[in-house]
């Protein structure tokens, strides 16, 4: 009998004798059972039991990937080691959002607004003030740098709605507190992302319909460098 070589995706212990991917094998330690389809988030469709990041959750707090088969799991033997690459999917998750935190930061250190649009000032243009009201709004906001920016701002659902008022400097000086807020504060509702990359898909090269193109999406596209464009990618 082939020895357990192959880690768990639930428990991450060495109990498979075949790599995970539907082989119909149960992990003796949590008895998370490889065979199960998993949609995008990683929940099971067509079948009773649990999605497999709630089944990793259940083992760090239980041991066992569901209380149901509590008295079917056991504890790892010394064959069975932890698989040290092994990373649940939260842990990935926070992986990669470190790495694009990191990149993000990186390609847009030196982006100041100095000139663009403010986010109040935004607002004011998208409720028809005045220039001096604009003058005003733009007063309120005192951050010189984007990481600067308050994060209840960047929250808040009213300014959601002025996001594309943004001239081409205020886009660009947003746009990266925007993407770190989001990785910080994830929101599958949220319309921040539809306001600010808005444009973009008539933009590739494979899209025939130029005439969708409008001169501000241009204008923004043309100040953001590679780096900026494929940490936005």
């Amino acid at each position: 009998m082939s020895q357990p070589k192959h880690p768990c995706d639930c428990c991450g212990h060495r109990t498979l004798t075949e790599p995970s991917g539907r082989t119909g094998q149960i992990c003796p330690v949590c008895f998370w059972e490889d065979s199960r389809w998993l949609d995008d988030a990683g929940d099971g469709i067509g079948g009773p039991g649990v999605g497999l990041e709630a089944a990793q959750e259940n083992f760090v707090k239980t041991g066992v990937c569901h209380q149901d088969f509590a008295d079917s799991a056991r504890p790892p033997r010394d064959t069975e080691k932890h698989d040290p690459a092994w990373r649940s999917m939260l842990q990935q998750r926070t992986q990669s959002a470190a790495a694009l935190r990191s990149r993000i930061a990186s390609a847009f250190a030196n982006v100041s607004r100095n000139g663009g649009v403010s986010l109040r000032e935004a607002d004011a243009i998208d409720c028809y003030a005045t220039n001096e009201g604009q003058a005003a709004a733009r007063a309120l906001d005192t951050d010189r740098h984007w990481t600067k920016v308050p994060p209840h701002d960047l929250g808040a659902p009213h300014f959601s709605c002025v996001l594309s008022f943004f001239d081409a400097i205020g886009y660009r000086y947003y746009l990266p507190a925007y993407m770190t807020y989001w990785l910080d504060h994830p929101d599958p509702e949220s319309t921040i992302f539809e306001a600010l990359l808005w444009g973009w898909s008539n933009m590739s090269p494979m899209d025939t319909r130029k005439e969708t193109r409008s001169s501000s999406d241009h204008e923004r596209l043309a100040l953001l460098d590679p780096a900026q464009r494929y940490v936005i990618a």
